[in-house]
């Protein structure tokens, strides 16, 4: 491995006077002017050539000049740090500042993952002409795009990423501040209550948690964060990348689509481009030949990354080499573990199914009578939930390492009274192979104003083993709208869906399916108190029973995108729901 190059640090002005500070990677040997890639980061430019693949180092080398800049009131750079704003505004700066220097062609691309991928989203919406192409790399920064209204993604189903963001604003996400801090007791943190002062109750640094808790979607107070909306207007290539195991995997989805059907010219809207690994959350890169991602065997999913940044690199700001024979959508299909390309997403094989839920009443654990795709059925199932008990996370699909987010046996959580399991026979056949939407659409009943629900799509192996590959939370003040909160009323069923998000993998023939259903994942989500009152202000919660309907119309059901035969071990209902059906 070649050493890393020593780059050049550089004060660039904006627009209101506040001067960023950047390194400045040359291409060693080249003559000037240079394509130029730039990286906008809050974690430190000085770090980046260390943890990123390929490197600041790498990609000069291949003969782009790196500008990695500090975002505003991070480290080197001047001025004071607010969530996620300023980004578009700083970015077109930067980028007027590098098209003004003797050592650019005029040509930018933009790269970096996670919130380096949001700064790029938001430069992007401005079309800066010299933007020339992005790797928005498990970007997600969606306001109303899409009606998820993930806020940054600290949101999901009009629940709070907890556990995440608790860590992540007392290490990463605090303004400039002396002095060490002490360690985090993560667990003890995520108890804490109320949620608005949480970081007052733990010591922790001046930071945003407050105002991010606090305020509605549609407070005034996130225009600074340059959320997306329906209305944003793309106009240039983007190579899309996340994984299955990333929270923001639903977001960059929607990203693909919109960019694909919105942006400004034929040329942008036909290099849309999307790749889906199995790793977790900015991982891709760091897949090995024989890897596991938590319990789930994911073999050699390795692609060769550099090349691929560095042909599309070179096409767009070189215009050197050719994009042909790319495929438009590249996705990694668990169990397989094969590569598979498309030119859609979902692919145009896949068509929606519906598996109806069903008991004798008694689905609770595994242990129970719940079934998966089978009619048996006397009504209804219910569980008790009570906040000061909550069903503890175990795996799943999370914005970072704080927790043990990946596939991982949920057997344990399975054991718990006010969890509900329903399971399908043994698929059979040629197993089951699936890739588009995931979704969980549930006839419920409340004894309290306001619950969670908690969906997880399981794959249970001849031995027991119940690895989980999706799952989806809803607050249920939220079952029709993100910004609108609606409680419920005891004695009324509500239905409601929740999204499982997305997944391609094939269950093979001697495993089975599962559906997992509770009302907490606890500290990943915030606990709701469901009293129906504010849930970030609030101490005490109320215990609640939540019944589950599936008889005559109320038929709940899990929806997925099946490619191929439907196995015998599993009976789809005679009319299934639209795949991409609720908010």
């Amino acid at each position: 491995m070649s050493e890393p190059l020593k780059p050049e640090e550089v004060m660039i002005r904006m627009r209101d006077g506040v001067q960023l500070a950047a390194d400045l990677y040359a291409p060693p040997g080249l003559p000037q002017p240079w394509p130029v890639i730039l990286v906008r980061t809050p974690y430190g430019k000085h770090v980046f050539d260390t943890l990123t693949t390929p490197s600041a180092s790498a990609l000069a080398r291949h003969g782009f000049a790196v500008v990695v800049q500090d975002k505003r009131g991070k480290f080197r750079s001047e001025g004071i740090y607010k969530y996620c704003a300023h980004d578009g505004p700083d970015g077109w700066d930067t980028v007027e500042w590098l098209v003004a220097q003797s050592f650019c062609n005029g040509r930018i691309g933009t790269y970096g993952s996670s919130y380096l991928g949001d700064t790029q989203l938001a430069l992007g919406r401005l079309r800066h002409p010299a933007h020339r192409c992005m790797v928005p790399h498990a970007a997600s920064m969606l306001g109303a795009l899409g009606g998820r209204y993930t806020m940054g993604d600290t949101r999901a189903g009009g629940a709070l990423y907890l556990a995440t963001y608790v860590r992540w604003f007392y290490e990463r996400g605090a303004r400039k501040h002396s002095g060490t801090l002490p360690p985090l007791d993560l667990e003890r943190a995520c108890r804490g209550l109320p949620l608005e002062s949480l970081f007052e109750q733990i010591g922790g640094p001046p930071c945003d948690w407050r105002d991010i808790v606090t305020r509605s979607p549609l407070d005034p107070w996130w225009r600074d964060a340059e959320l997306l909306t329906p209305e944003d207007r793309f106009d240039v290539p983007a190579l899309h990348v996340n994984s299955w195991f990333d929270v923001g995997l639903e977001d960059t989805l929607v990203l693909f689509e919109h960019l694909a059907r919105t942006s400004l010219s034929a040329a942008a809207r036909e290099h849309q481009y999307l790749i889906v690994s199995p790793a977790t959350h900015c991982a891709s890169e760091q897949l090995g030949p024989d890897d596991h991602v938590g319990d789930l065997s994911v073999g050699d999913a390795r692609l060769p990354w550099e090349d691929i940044y560095v042909q599309w690199f070179s096409h767009w700001l070189r215009e050197e080499g050719s994009l042909d024979g790319w495929p438009r959508v590249r996705y990694y299909e668990l169990n397989r573990n094969q590569w598979i390309e498309s030119e859609h997403w979902p692919p145009a094989e896949a068509a929606p199914i519906a598996l109806e839920l069903s008991s004798h009443g008694q689905a609770n654990t595994r242990l129970g009578d719940g079934l998966l795709g089978a009619a048996s059925s006397s009504g209804c199932d219910r569980l008790v939930a009570n906040p000061e008990d909550p069903v503890l996370t175990v795996g799943g699909a999370e914005p970072s390492a704080y927790l043990r987010i990946a596939p991982l046996d949920q057997s344990t959580v399975e054991l718990r009274r006010d969890v509900l399991v329903y399971t399908s026979s043994v698929l059979g056949g040629e197993g089951l192979r699936i890739a588009g939407p995931v979704r969980a659409t549930l006839f419920i009943e409340a004894s309290v104003p306001d619950i969670d629900l908690v969906a997880k799509l399981i794959d249970v192996y001849p031995d027991g083993r119940a690895l989980d590959l999706r799952d989806g939370i809803l607050r249920c003040r939220y079952r029709d709208s993100r910004i609108r909160s609606q409680l419920m009323q005891a004695g009324e069923i509500y239905t409601v869906t929740v999204s499982l998000h997305a997944l391609g993998a094939w269950f093979a023939p001697d495993h089975r399916l599962r559906l997992e259903i509770a009302a907490s994942s606890f500290p990943r989500y915030d606990r709701n108190l469901q009293t129906g009152g504010d849930n970030v202000s609030e101490t005490i919660g109320r215990c609640g029973t939540l019944t589950l309907w599936h008889t005559g119309t109320r038929r709940s059901h899990l929806t997925l995108s099946v490619i191929g035969a439907v196995p015998p071990g599993i009976r789809p209902m005679c009319s299934p729901a639209p795949a991409g059906a609720g908010p």
